[in-house]
């Protein structure tokens, strides 16, 4: 038996005697150190049966997505076809509605033409209807202004002939026109006679047209009274009396007393009065006369 006499020759024993190796470290080791090996045989069989598992579930799920990837690849191809179906049938629609639009828009280019010509053929209609309304505008107020004036110089004879007839009524009612204001018509003094009046007199504070006015009154009476004292009634005539004929009176009055010395009354006949001369006539300074519709009528 080979001696053992320091620990490197107790090394080389061991290296040299495998048996007596391991007899050595069942004798000094612990027992989970001596069943560490098997434990590691045991984990690593265990490690490699798990990894195995674990390569085969992998493989299961490889095998499942690969399936579903092709269900899903085959299903994007589905959808994919019927999208470009799809869309060749909306391009084709689109094609038609481009080509239906085309129609309509070449259609609307003729339409828009023809309205164009229309509208210059309606616009000359018009230029030449517009002149004509103007030629014929000119021609209406030509004719108003005509009318106008004939109408004008009707109403002036009117008046003439209304202020004429209204005079003659008067003269005839002279009489009475005294006899209602408690006078004796005597006579109707003439131009010359109010020429005479005023021949001699003072009349530098009158003007022509005043003495004028006087010369030429619609109608001087010279009447009597009760008494058989000479009074003068100034009468103004018109068709509808006014506030001028009430002027003219009243003036032409007190001038008769003026160039005779002689009462005088103012009076005012016609077949209408104005409304403003009815304070005057209310109060007695004009005497009013109205003459009769029938006294107007010629014979």
């Amino acid at each position: 038996m080979t001696a053992i006499d320091t620990f490197a020759d107790l090394l080389r024993t061991l290296d040299e005697n495998p048996p007596l190796r391991e007899a050595l470290a069942v004798r000094i080791l612990p027992p989970e150190v001596l069943e560490l090996p098997q434990r590691l045989d045991n984990l690593a069989a265990d490690m490699q049966r798990h990894a195995e598992q674990h390569a085969q579930a992998n493989a299961r799920q490889f095998a499942a997505q690969e399936r579903r990837a092709e269900q899903h690849g085959q299903d994007n191809a589905r959808q994919f076809a019927a999208q470009e179906r799809r869309a060749e049938q909306h391009e084709q629609a689109n094609k038609e509605q481009f080509a239906a639009l085309t129609a309509q828009v070449a259609a609307n280019t003729q339409q828009i033409a023809a309205n164009t010509e229309q509208i210059a053929a309606n616009t000359e209609q018009i230029a030449a209807n517009t002149q004509q309304i103007k030629d014929l505008d000119l021609k209406v107020e030509d004719y108003q202004q005509s009318n106008e004036r004939h109408f004008r110089q009707i109403e002036n004879t009117l008046q003439y002939l209304k202020a004429g007839h209204a005079r003659n009524s008067a003269l005839r009612s002279a009489a009475s026109l005294a006899r209602r204001m408690g006078l004796r018509r005597v006579r109707n003094l003439t131009e010359d006679d109010l020429l005479d009046m005023t021949y001699g007199a003072d009349t530098a504070d009158l003007s022509a047209n005043v003495l004028d006015s006087f010369h030429l009154a619609d109608l001087v009476m010279e009447t009597t009274d009760a008494a058989g004292e000479t009074c003068y009634i100034a009468v103004e005539i018109s068709f509808t009396a006014d506030d001028r004929d009430t002027s003219r009176a009243l003036r032409n009055a007190a001038l008769l007393t003026r160039f005779t010395g002689k009462a005088a009354r103012a009076a005012v006949a016609g077949i209408y009065q104005d409304n403003r001369i009815q304070p005057q006539i209310e109060s007695g300074e004009v005497v009013w006369h109205r003459l009769r519709r029938d006294e107007l009528e010629v014979e």
